[in-house]
């Protein structure tokens, strides 16, 4: 039984007078047994209004604490990533202080996706399932 499943994620931010400063570009593949899957956004060009951004590795505990965007007024892409090589280091990301675990990244599992603007404002939050996990969030203003 072969198993393989593969995601690349690409976000990039160009400084320039161009319209189009951010490119996003997703894939997703899945090749076991006889189920094979491609899926591809192809790129995404997206103006950047702002000249902002937000980066930082936290280092989660098994106690929610608040993610913050940092200088950013108006947050429009995230970028997240579970840094951790351990399979059992678990990051839980809550988007309503903790109650609820909406995103879950198991060792070195990524995401990408467009943010509300007011979501990191007062209660997205994470959480290392045991122990302590390093996580990667970037926010860039839109």
């Amino acid at each position: 039984m072969t198993r393989h499943i593969a995601l690349f994620l690409l976000i990039a931010g160009v400084a320039t007078a161009s319209t189009n400063e951010i490119t996003v570009s997703t894939t997703v593949k899945v090749n076991k047994d006889a189920v094979q899957i491609t899926r591809q956004s192809g790129s995404l060009l997206v103006q950047m209004a702002g000249k902002r951004y937000n980066t930082q590795t936290i280092s989660l505990t098994t106690t929610n604490q608040f993610l913050t965007k940092g200088s950013v007024q108006s947050a429009g892409w995230c970028y997240m990533r579970n840094l951790e090589t351990n399979a059992t280091a678990q990051a839980n990301i809550s988007f309503d202080g903790g109650a609820t675990t909406t995103m879950v990244f198991k060792a070195k599992e990524p995401a990408l996706f467009r943010l509300n603007p007011d979501a990191l404002v007062s209660n997205f939050t994470g959480a290392a399932s045991s122990g302590s996990v390093d996580f990667e969030i970037t926010v860039i203003e839109d």
